[in-house]
């Protein structure tokens, strides 16, 4: 018995009373994620938070909790955050909140763990209704998602219209954002869901394509071009995880840890360009390229410990972007999580995250290896994963952890074979 049947085996059968509670809470998490992720995923993390209450209430005694019950990959995970938390206490960075960044992250994640505790004891008493509600939920959010992407921003500015005195170009960078940040999770949704309706239907796979061209067009039509990346590649790795699903995962899984070892060489190459090439390149990857170059360089002035947790936001250099003047070299973090791990939290962070990548992606071999649909279910969720953790957001941000764990779980509910002749 492993590690995870053990965790497992901590929901207790006999709860009955408790059932109809922990699938409600389950329920309102996956009906409002399509909202949530539309209004900039902020709301997320506090949902998903409040959804370790069925995580709670799944658990029949914590007294009857063991260490040995609990995975190698949250052992890894906890360690990790501890020691991101350490290192604020050498961070330049002053947080004016009561409840500090560090703080929330220490805390938030368990929160979420135990969420998702919930929401797999949810999935187990519940599947029918909750393979139904996710392809649904897919549906009406690729179809907001482009609805306002057609409209320009029409939905954000009917909900949250611009108030009397605001610049109207902040507000319609804020509409950006939001639409980005839910096209990034509707991407990260797509492949698990996509896999369900294959084997829920015998024509599924019109769905699930309608569904990919769905979001595909969301993010061409808003020019995300990291989005598009995910949902070409996470389909090859989806196909692969498919027929050669161990060996799938375990490419993954050491991109993952790569990605983590060896971001600072990723900075040092980022010098080697040349004006003219980052000229012809969109902007945002030149910025990106001038960005981790600069943090690149500050990896190496502090490479064991970092200069500690949101360091990134106290970096004021500038760098002449374009026709726009004066730009932030830095703005908020490096837009790649490996950079961002080496410079906050150093080699020792660097090595604890890759463990993390390591027993995370073991564990996800061992559970799913007898499993292609799921192989092929949690490949393309994790090549997505990965590519928005290294281009696009901080690796500390909140709602982003709360929208993987909750696609993560999409998994759980992958059939091995066909469900339905219809």
């Amino acid at each position: 018995m492993t590690r995870d049947d053990r965790l497992d085996n901590l929901v207790d059968p006999e709860f009955k009373l408790k059932t109809y509670g922990i699938v409600f809470i389950a329920f309102m998490l996956y009906f409002l994620m399509p909202f949530g992720a539309h209004a900039g995923g902020l709301i997320l993390a506090p949902l998903v938070a409040i959804g370790a209450v069925g995580g709670i209430l799944s658990i029949p005694s914590f007294r009857s909790l063991t260490v040995s019950q609990i995975p190698f990959w949250v052992w890894g995970l906890m360690g990790f955050l501890l020691w991101a938390f350490i290192s604020s206490f050498w961070s330049p960075y002053t947080d004016p909140q009561i409840v500090k960044n560090p703080m929330k992250l220490l805390i938030g994640v368990p929160l979420y763990l135990l969420c998702l505790v919930g929401i797999c004891r949810a999935f187990d008493v519940r599947r029918v209704l909750f393979s139904h509600l996710l392809m649904a939920s897919s549906f009406m959010g690729a179809g907001l998602l482009m609805i306002d992407a057609i409209s320009g921003y029409g939905l954000f500015y009917l909900f949250d219209p611009p108030k009397p005195g605001q610049n109207g170009f902040t507000w319609q960078g804020k509409a950006r954002a939001n639409l980005n940040q839910g096209i990034v999770v509707a991407s990260l949704v797509m492949g698990p869901v996509a896999v369900i309706m294959i084997k829920w239907f015998r024509y599924g796979w019109v769905m699930a394509g309608a569904l990919v061209l769905m979001t595909f067009l969301g993010a061409l039509i808003c020019g995300l071009s990291i989005a598009l990346m995910a949902i070409i590649l996470s389909l090859i790795f989806m196909f692969i995880g498919y027929i050669r699903p161990r060996f799938c995962l375990s490419i993954l899984t050491m991109g993952g840890m790569a990605s983590i070892l060896f971001a600072p060489i990723l900075g040092l190459l980022a010098r080697h360009f040349s004006d003219e090439v980052k000229a012809s390149l969109p902007g945002s990857f030149e910025h990106r390229i001038e960005m981790w170059s600069y943090v690149g360089g500050r990896v190496f002035e502090r490479p064991i410990f970092g200069h500690g947790f949101d360091a990134a936001r106290t970096f004021d250099d500038t760098f002449t972007f374009r026709d726009f003047g004066e730009w932030d070299i830095v703005t908020l973090h490096p837009h790649n999580a490996g950079l961002h791990i080496w410079l906050e939290t150093g080699a020792i962070g660097a090595v604890l995250g890759a463990l993390f990548v390591y027993f995370l992606g073991m564990s996800a071999s061992n559970k799913f290896k007898d499993n292609p649909p799921q192989m092929a279910a949690i490949s393309g969720f994790f090549t997505t994963a990965l590519l928005v953790c290294n281009v696009s957001y901080g690796v500390w941000q909140e709602w982003l952890w709360a929208a993987l764990i909750l696609t993560s779980a999409i998994v759980i509910l992958v059939p091995k074979h066909h469900v339905s002749k219809i």
